[in-house]
This record gives C-alpha cells, structure tokens and sequence, in this order.
C-alpha cells in the first residue's frame, strides 16, 4: 500500500464556514480551493537544503540526491531525484513563511525507460514527529513528459518550521517545490472544528493490511517508521485496521509457538523477503512490537 485517498468527510460540516464556491470532495487535496491559492509561495529551489553536502549536480552518486533543472508553462527551479537504491539521506530545506499555511509537495513521474514507474518519498515538518508517504500517480504526458502531481502535506503554523524530505526504500523519486498556501482565519478555523467534532458516525470503512505490505515497502526501524503507515487516514472514513498475521505458524511479532518467515535464513527468494527479515529483526532488537 503506497497512497490512498479517502473522503474527508468529517470536514464537511466545517465546510460551511468557507465560501459557497468550494468543492468540499477537494479538500484539502486541492491547493486551488483555498481562497489565497494565489498568493501561495513557491519554493522552486530544492538546491538550498541545509545538508548540501547531500546534492550533486554533476553525475548521480550514491548517497547524494541529484539536483536537476525542471521548467513548466508557469515556473522553473531546480528539483531533488534518487534512484531507488541511491541512499539519499533525509534533508531539510527551511521555510521563510509565517502563519497558517497548507503544505503540498510538487512530485514528478519517474520514468523506468518506457513507461512511469512506482515512485515515492515521506516528508514531515520538524514539529511532526511521523512522516508522511507521498508519491506522483500520474502516467506521462504525450511524447513522455512528465507530470507534475501536487501531493498535499499538511496544514500548520509554519513558524520557526523546515521541511524535510526523505527516499523510500527502493522506491525512486523526483520532487520538484513545496508550495505554502496562507489561510485565513475562517479557512483555519474550519479545518479545527473538522478535527474536533470527529467522524465517528462516518468511519465504517475497514483498511487490511497482509502480513508483509506495512512492513515490505518500507523497511521500518522505529515505532515512528509504522506509524507512517496511519499518516493520512487520520481525516479519512477508515475506522478499523484488521491486521493479517501471514498464515498457519508464520508470524510478524514475537512468538514462542510461531515463526517469522526466513528466520534464521541466509539465501532467500527475494530481496524483498530478505529486506522484510530484516526489518523484523530491527524491530525486535529495538523492543518494538509490530
């Protein structure tokens, strides 16, 4: 499970206090729907991270994120690429914006040659203690161009913030600007009063996970690692998780009786079925129990 999106119905109500004009299924999802989406600021230059020891623009190495150009019909700047066995590091990149603001990120298509290919990253603000996974779902353009696909973030008092940007195990990724939307006071105190009164009476949709995809895609190390995996589905109409514990005597925790596949194992089928192994020894060893 990479991205998903689910009404938000809980806002709905808090809707009213907003102009008659917004789509309610759009929001927040679509940066346009805010009143002051034009006096939104774009940062277009992912080269002025902080850890710029992390950047090259020459050819693309390991551990280092390559800095390309990118240009549309509206704006240009240089964006941030991994490959997905890169190993970038996590970076930041300060905001000078004050106040009330939506976050989005602008990510772009992957191209494995032909075709698009599954991408992603997880970004956070540095008061958010979990990060969110994000990726571009659109296919190119004709004659191959890519796509741009505005993910939103968040909405924050972005004060004293930084953005940070991080890969995806095995995923590669393009982000090309973080845009910040200002609020007004009505937008923001629609946005609480959604949270507030909660969506008890609409959350009857149930999210399953198998034993391998929470854990598979995202080699986890910390408790903050798998709650990634909640990150979005906090405003959604998802009221119960049924956790699916892989089948017969394998298992994904800590067990006397059962086991976790590959235990012990040296050779596997796969990468993936190694990189899972793993994942769960870390976790053990750091007392987490998936």
């Amino acid at each position: 499970m990479r991205v998903a999106s689910f009404p938000l119905r809980k806002v709905f109500a808090a809707l009213l206090l907003l102009s008659s004009t917004v789509a309610a299924e759009m929001f927040p999802n679509d940066s346009r729907q805010w009143s002051q989406n034009g006096s939104a600021t774009l940062v277009t230059n992912l080269a002025e991270v902080t850890l710029a020891s992390a950047l090259t623009k020459g050819r693309r190495v390991k551990r280092k994120w390559k800095v390309i150009p990118f240009s549309t019909e509206s704006l240009n700047g240089w964006a941030l690429s991994a490959y997905g066995s890169t190993g970038a590091p996590p970076v930041r990149l300060p905001l000078a914006a004050r106040g009330w603001h939506a976050v989005y990120l602008g990510l772009a298509t992957v191209s494995g040659g032909i075709k698009e290919v599954r991408n992603g990253l997880k970004a956070r603000l540095t008061d958010e203690p979990v990060f969110r996974h994000l990726a571009c779902n659109l296919p190119h353009l004709p004659d191959r161009r890519d796509a741009i696909q505005e993910q939103f973030l968040t909405i924050a008092f972005l004060d004293g913030q930084t953005l940070e940007i991080a890969p995806q195990p095995g995923l590669p990724a393009t982000v090309c600007y973080a845009k910040l939307v200002p609020l007004t006071a009505d937008e923001v105190a629609a946005w609480s009063a959604g949270r507030a009164t909660g969506v008890k009476e609409t959350r009857t949709a149930i999210a399953t996970f198998d034993g391998h995809s929470w854990i598979w895609p995202y080699q986890p190390k910390t408790a903050a690692d798998l709650q990634a995996n909640f990150r979005g589905f906090e405003d959604s109409d998802v009221g119960k998780w049924w956790f699916e514990v892989l089948g017969a005597d394998l298992v994904c925790y800590p067990s006397k009786v059962g086991n976790t596949p590959g235990d012990g194992a040296v050779d596997f089928s796969s990468g993936g079925h190694a990189a899972f192994q793993r994942s769960l020894d870390t976790l053990f060893k750091n007392g987490i129990h998936p």
